[in-house]
């Protein structure tokens, strides 16, 4: 149901409106006042909305601005219709609200604003005569609302998974069938209900959407007309244009050298965050690690060199595996070869409420069932604990033991930000093998890679600040065991009479 239209209301058309009347002033991005005329990509959300939509786009492309006006103009136009913006804070719900809200009503033609007074005004609410009202706030689950706009639900679920939990049980049902309700994000990792909305709306495109169900629309960098730069002085490496030519085949476009200029130069100022800020394809968005990762620039490089995608085991090289482990939550294995002087993961596996038994088993069959020689097997300090599910006298390397395992024990770093710079150190070394790194348990499929780049600082709530330490959720195990890599692990010495590096025993 495209917001284009005669059918909106009854006096004009809401596209005169925006497009043709000097109705809705705006402050533009440096500061100052300006008619607003939609871009285009804006132009294309309101002619092929549905009714509820899943927005994913790059930086900087007014969608908070444009649904704050067309609800505006819906609660101006409609008796006894209420509109709500959501935002991950409530400063800035009512910052959207007095620069995107206010400020538009305040500087309608005098004669409009009469012709739609309003009854009531708050710093989080606007009410009119007619009955209608527009607020601000973080939640609107005892509301009933006809049009709800979320804004970065992204990072609401990166920071606050409480509150995006609430805003799908409250704030979702407050908007009856036939109802607005538009979410807007650039992304934040591959955690969280964003993220799962978007991979369930994405596999409808081209098809059928029931009244309940998000359509998905997509905005990347390349299709804005001014994100271009003068190309001259501007370096295109040989991994640039690897990257420009992998898009371009793609998405089936031609990049021109301005473009190419744009994005290197802005990839230089914005390091880590470019592919969430601006990305270039879906997939790509959520590839980059959220705000506080501690691996987003390692991330960033690997993609862009080609670290991550096909590196398939080799049965020529022993495959060492490298642990944490739980007792009471999740133990976590990666598997590791030394191939010259890169170190090639090739697999991951994690679960809980397991036995030391259920993942030495799990690890001798992974082995087998790809031909491999067993390397060492690395664990971190507390392996020499006892295991919740044998007698208190034994311990896990005992119990190990028992199965032919004597995994070598990894001393625990004194601080943890020295295990992690030794993690950042290591990962430029690293080859990810996308598909081996992936394992599927129960009906769900799961991914080392995804939890290094969800691997990330705890977020103080109170402050609205990433804390100095790790978040400790599912992505720390995995996370840990890759520390247990690149703390504990010694590449062996190259044996030149033998030509190849030295074996290490059998499991």
């Amino acid at each position: 149901m495209p917001l284009d239209a005669s059918t909106e209301y009854e006096e004009g058309t809401l596209l005169d409106r925006l497009c043709n009347l000097p109705l809705y002033w705006i402050i533009d991005k440096s500061g100052q006042r300006v008619l607003f005329r939609p871009n285009e990509d804006q132009l294309d959300f309101i002619q092929n909305s549905h009714g509820r939509d899943i927005i994913l786009k790059c930086r900087q492309r007014g969608f908070t601005t444009l649904c704050c006006i067309l609800y505006l103009d819906a609660c101006m136009n409609k008796e006894n219709t209420a509109a709500a913006l959501i935002a991950h804070k409530l400063d800035d719900a009512k910052k959207i609200f007095r620069n995107k809200v206010k400020f538009v009503y305040d500087n309608l033609p005098r004669e409009y604003r009469l012709a739609n007074p309003l009854a009531k005004e708050t710093a989080d609410e606007l009410t009119f005569e007619n009955g209608s009202s527009f607020s601000v706030s973080t939640s609107v689950r005892s509301a009933t609302v006809q049009y709800l706009h979320i804004s970065e639900h992204g990072k609401i679920c990166a920071t606050q998974p409480d509150k995006a939990e609430e805003i799908k049980t409250g704030s979702f049902p407050a908007v009856p069938e036939g109802g607005r309700i538009v979410i807007e994000s650039t992304a934040e990792g591959q955690a969280g209900d964003f993220f799962d909305l978007t991979e369930e709306a994405r596999t409808r495109i081209g098809g059928h959407h029931h009244a309940k169900q998000f359509k998905f629309h997509f905005y990347p960098w390349w299709g804005v007309e001014e994100y271009r730069s003068d190309p001259y002085g501007v370096v295109i490496t040989d991994a640039d244009a690897k990257y420009f030519a992998k898009i371009e085949a793609e998405e089936g476009i031609t990049f021109d050298d301005r473009q190419r200029a744009w994005y290197v130069l802005t990839e230089a100022e914005q390091g880590g965050k470019m592919r969430r800020e601006y990305p270039s394809t879906p997939d790509e968005a959520f590839e980059q690690a959220i705000d506080g990762a501690y691996f987003s620039a390692q991330f960033l490089s690997a993609y862009k060199h080609g670290r991550i995608g096909e590196y398939p085991p080799q049965s020529t090289h022993p495959a060492h595996t490298f642990w944490d482990l739980g007792k009471n939550d999740c133990t976590a294995i990666w598997f590791m070869q030394q191939i010259g002087e890169r170190k090639r993961l090739i697999g991951y596996y994690e679960n809980s409420g397991e036995s030391i038994r259920h993942y030495i088993a799990y690890v001798r069959e992974w082995l087998s069932e790809r031909d491999l020689v067993a390397g060492d097997h690395y664990w971190p300090h507390d392996g020499r604990r006892g295991d919740l599910f044998y007698e208190e006298n034994q311990t896990r390397l005992t119990i190990a033991a028992g199965h032919r395992m004597r995994p070598k024990i990894v001393e625990r770093v004194e601080h943890k930000m020295d295990a992690i710079e030794a993690a950042r150190t290591e990962f430029v070394k690293c080859d990810f093998d996308v598909r081996g790194c992936t394992f599927t348990l129960g009906e769900k499929k799961y991914s080392g890679i995804q939890r290094l780049r969800e691997y990330r600082k705890e977020w103080d709530k109170v402050r609205g600040v990433w804390r100095d330490k790790p978040y400790h959720g599912i992505e720390s195990n995995g996370a840990d065991a890759f520390m247990t890599m690149a703390t504990g692990y010694k590449a062996p010495v190259r044996d030149t009479r033998r030509g190849s590096d030295r074996q290490t025993r059998q499991m």
